[in-house]
């Protein structure tokens, strides 16, 4: 298959990804996913199956099954709503998919919230999900950031106009370590608080163009991502439930997290994303 066809397929279903990640918490079809990507449903099954390596409806339910597992750590719904916004209409149903997925009950697994007691720079790896992470030390860092509150789905907006802001400045985006901090559960808020952000050189001012912040120094895991940016939010979900398998007397900060990039993302206009999602480690 050639580049540019690959490339192609890789647009049309990503925008599908998008939708699915967006309208989660809705039912949809595989016909209406077909319509978004522009293809014909059996085709779309196809290509969809070739880049993502699951069936749609398997792709949906794992994603519904792994924010179900985020809603047990970090909420204190009633198991059963938890169950009815992943699909399932009883305790039982829900409880046995749970259970082939993530190796425990739903109460059990809520009651794991802690993660491993390791040294920084460890591997850690779970077998369910099939997930590797890094924990890091981070030093305290100095930002300039653009403010954002809206819809998860729509944060290169704020990457955009601080890309203007820094070029006015005669700052070059291109050159500049860039952190996303989400400040709101883009799972349970339709808006949240998003910080798009770059790392300066000490030297540098930006008083009255840009919001100046401290990010403290702190101890986090570390997950990789590569794909449609709203999916990175889902990242963190499965990095979360990774922590809580592996069981320890550290608790994982539920917000903010941050989006770690090598430069601001979206300014060439492209949605896909490479980034490293990290959330803070500390005692209860």
């Amino acid at each position: 298959m050639r580049t540019v066809t690959i490339m192609h397929h890789h647009s049309r279903v990503g925008k599908a990804l998008r939708y699915i990640s967006v309208n989660l918490h809705r039912s949809f079809t595989v016909e209406d996913l077909s319509r978004v990507a522009c293809y014909a449903p059996y085709h779309f099954h196809r290509i969809f199956r070739q880049i993502t390596g699951e069936p749609v409806h398997r792709y949906v339910r794992r994603l519904r099954l792994e924010v179900s597992a985020y809603h047990l750590l970090f909420t204190d719904d009633h198991i059963i709503h938890i169950a009815l916004e992943a699909g399932y209409h009883s305790h039982e149903a829900y409880t046995r998919v749970f259970q082939q997925m993530y190796g425990t009950t739903p109460s059990r697994f809520r009651m794991r919230l802690h993660g491993p007691d390791v040294s920084s720079g460890a591997l850690l790896v779970a077998s369910k999900p099939d997930v590797s992470l890094v924990r890091r030390s981070l030093t305290e860092r100095r930002l300039a950031f653009y403010p954002y509150f809206g819809p998860y789905a729509r944060v290169a907006e704020a990457w955009r106009e601080l890309g203007t802001r820094l070029k006015v400045l005669g700052l070059a985006p291109e050159s500049l370590p860039a952190l996303g901090i989400v400040h709101d559960d883009p799972f349970r808020c339709r808006e949240v608080r998003y910080d798009a952000a770059v790392l300066l050189p000490s030297n540098v001012s930006v008083a009255g163009r840009l919001g100046m912040q401290m990010v403290p120094e702190m101890e986090c895991i570390d997950m990789p991502h590569k794909g449609p940016h709203v999916l990175a939010a889902h990242a963190y979900v499965r990095m979360a439930s990774t922590w809580a398998l592996l069981g320890s007397p550290r608790s994982l900060r539920r917000l903010p997290w941050y989006e770690v990039y090598e430069r601001p993302p979206f300014l060439d206009g492209d949605e896909t994303v490479s980034v490293h999602v990290q959330a803070a480690i500390g005692e209860l």
